[in-house]
């Protein structure tokens, strides 16, 4: 492979100011079903990002292209000049990419109270239920403080404690009026040294949280929750089934965290202050 250049068409916010603060040497870290990962920076300041195509969930650190890249694990590679050069000749270029928002819409109060009975009849068992228990009590009132206990805990490269606290930020970011809350738990979290506690992949998705910034799945399930049940009630309700459907299925039990976490952060608005 030599002199193959191919052209992003979507980068995150998170992996564009990532590189934006290069330049950067890295190597590719592992493949997946759709894409690679890549380690660019030394400690501290390395970033986990993906490379991937289409048919893999974009999030805030991926780098989108229309197929997977054909790169080898332990790969060297450089990022400079709006682009990432391989050791094999490969090089991709970002720069001038689309930049997704990655944000979640604004919820009104009823569209929330509606998303909560929709969407709780979706979820799945979580295979830990002892991790909702910090979650139950910070929803009845309790200090957001149990919640830093989550970080790293539970199954998956990444750990369903920080899947349930990426959800449950995406709840709080849906309503002006639970600014409070909102504020409250930002603040808990963001007193954290994640890194020593999870995964850098799952440390960079809080982190993303934290600055509104999410994967797309759960932000189109959000969004598509912000709009009038069309159609009727029956056929809103399979459309949004559809949504949470795909949010269910990142990772072994991503997509379940998420959603659960999200559920917390919608019924905190539902219950008195």
């Amino acid at each position: 492979m030599t002199g193959i250049v191919l052209r992003a068409s979507r980068i995150g916010p998170s992996a564009r100011n990532h590189l934006l603060t290069g330049p950067w040497t890295g190597r590719v870290v592992s493949r997946f079903a759709g894409g690679a990962s890549l380690l660019l920076g030394p400690p501290p300041d390395a970033a986990l990002i993906s490379l991937q195509s289409v048919a893999a969930a974009f999030h805030p650190w991926g780098i989108e292209m229309g197929d997977a890249p054909d790169v080898l694990v332990g790969e060297p590679l450089v990022s400079s000049g709006g682009s990432l050069r391989f050791d094999r000749g490969l090089e991709v270029a970002w720069k001038g990419a689309l930049v997704p928002a990655l944000g979640i819409a604004t919820l009104g109060l009823e569209a929330r109270r509606q998303a909560v009975g929709i969407l709780a009849s979706l979820a799945p068992e979580i295979a830990e239920p002892d991790l909702l228990s910090p979650l139950e009590t910070w929803q009845l009132g309790g200090a957001p403080e149990p919640l830093i206990g989550l970080i790293g805990r539970g199954p998956g490269s990444s750990p369903l404690g920080d899947d349930l606290l990426v959800g449950l930020l995406a709840g709080l970011a849906t309503g002006a009026d639970l600014a409070p809350a909102q504020q409250a738990v930002h603040q808990t979290l963001a007193r954290v040294a994640w890194t020593d506690r999870t995964t850098i992949g799952s440390a960079q998705m809080l982190a993303a949280a934290l600055d509104g910034r999410f994967p797309e799945p759960l932000c189109r399930l959000v969004n598509h929750l912000s709009r009038p049940l069309g159609g009727g009630r029956s056929t809103g309700t399979s459309l949004l089934a559809e949504k949470a459907e795909k949010l269910l299925r990142l990772g072994t039990s991503s997509g379940i965290g998420l959603l659960h976490g999200l559920l917390a952060g919608l019924k905190a608005s539902l219950s008195p202050s």
